[in-house]
C-alpha cells in the first residue's frame, strides 16, 4: 500500500487499553512525503478484572519510509516488538526531538517480552536525535542490531538510549556530526554494545563518540569493545547476494527490489502488489496476467465479451460491470428503473403516479390526482386523499344585519343528493335548514347573532359538517346612539334590532331607570294578646316591580304577602321575652330591611298535680297526666294547648 503526500500521519493506530487482535503487522509498505509523519503506533494489552491477556506482538517490517516525517511508537506490558528491514531514507524530525521514538512501558516485568530493532536502513535524514530508546524499570529483552546509519545529521546523538535493558551489536555508523551514542539512563549497570562499527578503528575516538559514564558519573557505563573494523559484513555464503542486494549483516542480504530469498535469486513482485494475485511473477517486479486482467499489476480487468460495460459503468472484474446509476443490465446498456429515454435521465418523483418511459412525464394513478407530479387534487376533489368531498367554495351575500333573516347562496363541490332537496347551514354555533338546488348550489337563511363574524359550514344529515373556513359577518342595525350605549356608563346595548339594557336601566330604549326598594318607617316596639292574630303592614317609600319580601328573622308561623308587604301571624304564642322580626324588600336592582320587637304576654300558666303510673316503666303503656291551669285574667274555662316533653 503507498500512502503519499498525506499532511497529518501517514498511518495512525492507537489500540491502549482496548481490545485489538493478538497481532498486528505493518508490512510492505511506501510511505511518501507525509510530513506531519511516517506512523504513529500506540499499541497496548487489554486488562480485564487485574488480568492481562496473553502476549500480543507487534511487527513494523520492510517498509519504505521515505521523505516523510518522524515515526513514533509506543508499546504497553506485554507487547512484543519487531521492527525489521524497514527502510528509511531522506525523513525529517520536523519539530520533534526524535526522528524514530520508541517508547516502551510496563506495569510490570516481562521476562518473555522482547523488543527487536533489526536490519533497518537510515539514510540521509535530518533530526535533533535519530533514534530514541526509551523504557522504564521494568526489566524485558530489547536489541538493536544490523541496523545501517549512513549519511544522517543528527544535531545531539543518532541513538539516544534511556533503558538498561537494551543492547546494541553489529550495527553500521558512518562519521558523526556529534554523539553517535548518548547514554540517558542512570545507574552503575553496564550496557552492552560490543561488535559495532563505529565508523573508525581509533579505540579512543570511538569511545569520544560515546556520552556514559566516562564523561558523566551518573550514567550506566557502556562496554563498546571489540568492535567491528570494517563497515561491511561477509556474505560469501549466500553468494554475495547474487549482484541483486546488499550484505547487511553476516551472511544476510537485503534483496533489491525485484528479488527475495537468501541468496536475492528469486523473483520478487512485491512493488507491482504480488501481481494482485491475479498473475504470476516471472521477472523482477514483471507480472504475466490471467485471463480476464491487464495491466502491470495485473489489477485491471476486462469486459470484453460484455461490450466493455458499454461505457456505462466501470469493469470491476473479469467480464462483471458495475454500472453507472443511471444504467442497468450485464454490459449496461439498458435503463435503471425509474430512468427514461436513450441517456436514461431521471424519472419526476411521481407522488400518485408513474413515470411514463417514452417522454419522462407522470402519468397519474387516477382522475382523483393532478399536477406535474400527480401531487395535488384534481378539481373537485379534497383531503390528503383527494376525495370528491363537500366542500364550500364561497358564500353570497357574505355579510348580513344581526336581526337574521339573509338569504345565503352557498356555492360548493360534491354536494349529494338528500330527501326532499333539504340541506343544513351550520353559521357558528347556529343550525338553520336550508335548500339543495344542485351538487354545487344550496340556499339557507342566516339566524339572528351578535355582530361580529361566524364561520358558514353546510351537511346533508346535520351531523357531519364541512370545515373550510368561509366567514359572514353580522352587522348591527340599530342607531349609531341607540340603547343609550354611548353614555358614560353605557345604560345598554342593541342586539337583534332591540335594547338589552343595563341595570338599573330598562325600557325599550333603556331610558327608564329602576330603584331599590326602600321600607317606610316602622312603629319598633309592638304587642299583641296571646293567642290573637297579629298584622302588621310594611310600605315602601320607592321601589319598582316585581318586589320581593322575605322573612330573615321571626316567630314560627310568621308569614309576609306578596302582593302587599304585609306580615301575619296567626295563633300568637306567648313569650316571656318579646320577638326580634326583621323583614327584607329587595328587586333586581337593590334591598332594605327593617326589624322591630313583638311582645306576646303570657296569660296563664300550666301545672302537673299527678301522673298515673308513676316512676320508670318497664314497658310501654298508657299514661295519664293531671294538671290545673290559673289564669291572669280570671277566665279559667277556656282551652288552653301545652306541650308535654
Amino acid at each position: 500500500m503507498n500512502i503519499l503526500n498525506n499532511t497529518g500521519y501517514g498511518l495512525r493506530i492507537e489500540t491502549a487499553n482496548t481490545i485489538h487482535p493478538a497481532s498486528m503487522s505493518v508490512e510492505e509498505n511506501e510511505f511518501l512525503g507525509n510530513q506531519q509523519g511516517s506512523l504513529y503506533l500506540d499499541c497496548g494489552t487489554y486488562h480485564h478484572n487485574n488480568d492481562i491477556e496473553p502476549t500480543h506482538s507487534l511487527s513494523v517490517s520492510s517498509n519504505k519510509l521515505i521523505e516523510s516525517g518522524p515515526v513514533y511508537i509506543k508499546t504497553w506490558d506485554n507487547v512484543q516488538l519487531a521492527l525489521t528491514d524497514n527502510t528509511f531514507i531522506g525523513g525529517h524530525g520536523s519539530t520533534a526531538m526524535c526522528y524514530l521514538d520508541v517508547n516502551i512501558r510496563t506495569s510490570r516485568a516481562y521476562t518473555e517480552k522482547t523488543v527487536q530493532l533489526l536490519a533497518n536502513k537510515f539514510h540521509d535524514i535530518e533530526a535533533e536525535k535519530l533514534l530514541c530508546f526509551s523504557a522504564d524499570d521494568y526489566s524485558f529483552s530489547g536489541l538493536i542490531s544490523y541496523n545501517q546509519f549512513f549519511n544522517n545529521k543528527a544535531n545531539t546523538a543518532v541513538i539516544s538510549l534511556h533503558s538498561a535493558f537494551c543492547n546494541l551489536s553489529y550495527n553500521l555508523f558512518d562519521k558523526p556530526t556529534n554523539w553517535v551514542l548518548e547514554v540517558i539512563e542512570e545507574g552503575d549497570g553496564m550496557i552492552d554494545a560490543r561488535n559495532n562499527w563505529w565508523g573508525t578503528t581509533d579505540t579512543k575516538a570511538v569511545g569520544d563518540r560515546i556520552l556514559d559514564k566516562r564523561k558523566n558519573t551518573a550514567l550506566m557505563r557502556v562496554d563498546f569493545e571489540p568492535f567491528l573494523t570494517d563497515s561491511s559484513f561477509d556474505c560469501s555464503d549466500v553468494n554475495n547476494c547474487s549482484g541483486h542486494g546488499d550484505c547487511v549483516r553476516p551472511n544476510g542480504c537485503r534483496c533489491n527490489s525485484g528479488w527475495k530469498g537468501d541468496k536475492c535469486l528469486i523473483f520478487d513482485c512485491s512493488d507491482v502488489s504480488q501481481c494482485s494475485g491475479n498473475g504470476i511473477c516471472v521477472g523482477p517486479n514483471r507480472c504475466t496476467c490471467e485471463d480476464g486482467w491487464e495491466g502491470d499489476r495485473c489489477d485491471i480487468a476486462t469486459c470484453y465479451s460484455v461490450n466493455n460495460c458499454s461505457q456505462h459503468g466501470f469493469c470491476v472484474s473479469p467480464e462483471k460491470c458495475t454500472c453507472y446509476r443511471q444504467f442497468a443490465g450485464p454490459d449496461c446498456s439498458v435503463c435503471a428503473p425509474q430512468r427514461w429515454g436513450s441517456l436514461c435521465l431521471p424519472c419526476p418523483a411521481c407522488v400518485h403516479g408513474q413515470c411514463d418511459l417514452n417522454v419522462g412525464h407522470c402519468i397519474c394513478k387516477d382522475i382523483n390526482w393532478a399536477g406535474t407530479l400527480c401531487e395535488r387534487c384534481n378539481e373537485t376533489f379534497y383531503g390528503p386523499d383527494c376525495l370528491p368531498l363537500v366542500t364550500v367554495l364561497n358564500i353570497l351575500p357574505n355579510s348580513g344585519p344581526d336581526t337574521g333573516g339573509t338569504l345565503v347562496h352557498v356555492l360548493a363541490h360534491n354536494f349529494p343528493e338528500t330527501v326532499n332537496n333539504i340541506s343544513y347551514c351550520l353559521f357558528g354555533s347556529d343550525v338553520v335548514q336550508g335548500e339543495r338546488l344542485s351538487r354545487e348550489h344550496i340556499t339557507c337563511v342566516s339566524p339572528q347573532h351578535l355582530e361580529g363574524g361566524v364561520n358558514v359550514e353546510i351537511s346533508a344529515d346535520d351531523s357531519k359538517y364541512t370545515s373550510n373556513g368561509k366567514r359572514f359577518s353580522y352587522y348591527a342595525v340599530c342607531p349609531e346612539s341607540a340603547c343609550g350605549h354611548l353614555l358614560v356608563p353605557p345604560r345598554g346595548q342593541c342586539l337583534f334590532g332591540g335594547c338589552s339594557c343595563n341595570l338599573p336601566w330598562a325600557g325599550n330604549d333603556c331610558s327608564l331607570e329602576l330603584f331599590a326598594p326602600v321600607i317606610d318607617g316602622i312603629q319598633n316596639d309592638q304587642q299583641v294578646a296571646e293567642g290573637l292574630t297579629y298584622r302588621y303592614k310594611l310600605n315602601l317609600t320607592q321601589g319598582d316591580d316585581p318586589v320581593q319580601w322575605t322573612i330573615l328573622q321571626g316567630p314560627n308561623g310568621l308569614t309576609v304577602d306578596q302582593r302587599n308587604g304585609e306580615a301575619v301571624w296567626e295563633g300568637t304564642i306567648a313569650a316571656s321575652d318579646a320577638y326580634v322580626i326583621k323583614v327584607r324588600a329587595s328587586n333586581l336592582i337593590g334591598q332594605d330591611s327593617v326589624t322591630w320587637s313583638l311582645s306576646v304576654p303570657l296569660s296563664y300558666n300550666a301545672t302537673i298535680t299527678q301522673i298515673q303510673p308513676s316512676g320508670v316503666l318497664k314497658l310501654p303503656q298508657p299514661v295519664k297526666i293531671f294538671g290545673q291551669m290559673n289564669s291572669f285574667d280570671g277566665n279559667n274555662n277556656r282551652v288552653v294547648y301545652v306541650d308535654v316533653m
